[in-house]
């Protein structure tokens, strides 16, 4: 993954608010679907995330993780929203920075209680936690027909039959 200004994405205005105007909570539960860095298949993980700075942050307690290794080889996701409902193309981009992954330590554990209550330090999470910022992708727009019908033949070839 590539690295943004201050070792993450930018994502300026993409969150709080979302794609239509819906507003994101500053913390809660979401599933993450990556593509498997050795299968190529779609894995889909429940994660908390928590928003610091008007950017959604993935993290969790020290340790490695299969969706951080994931995302590192394929930085493409779909974010699964609960509450407002959606689905949304994201890319991921690590944090790396230590002064921002302090930061995000810090607010992850002030919103998300559960973090403040594990055994590990701040510098523990500064050091060792999984962190990635999340920046929605524009959604696609649905694409047109490639073949054109030929004058007097239907456009699929199995048409009429």
């Amino acid at each position: 993954m590539g690295r943004g200004e201050h070792g993450h994405a930018s994502a300026a205005g993409a969150y709080p608010r979302l794609v239509g105007g819906d507003e994101l909570a500053p913390t809660g539960t979401c599933d993450l679907t990556t593509v498997g860095r050795r299968s190529g298949r779609g894995r889909r993980v429940e994660i908390w995330y928590v928003v610091v700075d008007g950017h959604v942050v993935l993290t969790g307690t020290p340790g490695p993780r299969h969706w951080l290794a994931n995302l590192r080889a394929h930085p493409r996701a779909v974010l699964h929203l609960r509450d407002p409902a959606r689905d949304l193309g994201v890319t991921a981009e690590e944090v790396t920075d230590p002064v921002h992954r302090r930061r995000v330590a810090e607010e992850a554990r002030r919103l998300q209680p559960w973090y403040a209550e594990q055994s590990y330090s701040v510098a523990d999470w500064v050091t060792g936690s999984p962190m990635v910022v999340l920046t929605p992708r524009p959604p696609v727009p649905p694409r047109a027909p490639t073949r054109k019908p030929v004058a007097g033949r239907p456009a699929d070839p199995r048409a009429g039959r």
